[in-house]
């Protein structure tokens, strides 16, 4: 018998080049999922938080960092040029918050530091915390920043960054100096880079009382007096800057600091003047003194 012919295969489907990279039946490309951002801070939480930087100066501590969400607040214990910051963090909404990253940023080289993991997941009201260890090796301004990463369940990404309230000045120690030692280290340090001086108006009204305390808390100087044009508007200090550099010796090198603050209230100017025997503690600590009076 005469053979018949084979029946040709029926043809294979083709997939293109990837067979599992997409549906042959649906020829409309998969737009990828764009990630929520959050809303930035508020202009009313950006001036919380400066208030709040100013406050933990003088306290070691306090409310740190609000988003309407998390909540940070700090405890600092400090040790001559060392320190150890506690940062409580909180999950005070609805949602649940999840990587949750702290970095510290310090561009200005203030410090070295290692800052231990946070838990990176929170549920609403579950609380983490996170340990900075850390040493001034120099005195130099800005201070360090503190990076805060999370994603929130309800509105996404938030990424934003606060002050910490870590300056030169923190590492200070309070020197009791008589008026006539005083006079003496004043007149030694009157070079360039040793002497700094501004006048400057606040913002808000001068309140002598204020300043002082800002003088000896926040920025931790010791109160002179006994000085030829001490008053409540004219005040001085004195400290000695604690860092973990080593000198020639491998003692610690300490800095002496001295500044004398002027008010005039009625102008509402305050003229700042800085004295000390390096350059850069020169410019650090008048920084730091300014920022805080301004």
């Amino acid at each position: 018998p005469t053979p018949q012919a084979s029946k040709p295969a029926a043809p294979a489907t083709v997939f293109g080049d990837d067979p599992f990279g997409s549906d042959p039946f649906d020829s409309a490309p998969v737009s990828a999922v764009e990630e929520k951002i959050a809303p930035p801070l508020t202009a009313q939480q950006i001036e919380q938080h400066r208030l709040w930087l100013h406050r933990a100066m003088s306290n070691n501590g306090g409310p740190l960092y609000d988003d309407g969400m998390l909540q940070i607040a700090s405890k600092i214990e400090v040790k001559f040029s060392q320190a150890r910051v506690t940062f409580y963090c909180r999950n005070n909404g609805p949602g649940k918050i999840s990587g949750l990253e702290l970095k510290v940023l310090d561009p200005a080289g203030l410090l070295r530091f290692e800052l231990s993991n946070v838990t990176p997941n929170l549920d609403a009201l579950a609380q983490a915390t996170g340990i900075l260890m850390l040493e001034c090796m120099k005195p130099a301004s800005p201070g360090p920043t503190l990076e805060v990463k999370y994603k929130d369940s309800n509105n996404g990404l938030k990424d934003n960054t606060v002050s910490l309230p870590l300056f030169a000045t923190t590492f200070n120690d309070p020197l009791a100096l008589n008026n006539a030692d005083f006079n003496m280290k004043w007149e030694q340090l009157s070079t360039a880079g040793q002497h700094k001086q501004e006048v400057f108006r606040p913002k808000a009204p001068i309140a002598p009382a204020v300043v002082l305390a800002g003088m000896t808390k926040a920025l931790k100087f010791g109160k002179v007096t006994n000085m030829p044009d001490e008053s409540e508007y004219v005040i001085y200090g004195a400290s000695s800057l604690k860092t973990g550099a080593t000198g020639p010796n491998g003692d610690k090198i300490s800095v002496g600091c001295l500044v004398k603050i002027e008010m005039n209230v009625q102008s509402n100017a305050i003229r700042l003047t800085a004295r000390t025997l390096h350059p850069a503690a020169t410019s650090a600590i008048f920084e730091c003194a300014r920022s805080l009076l301004g």
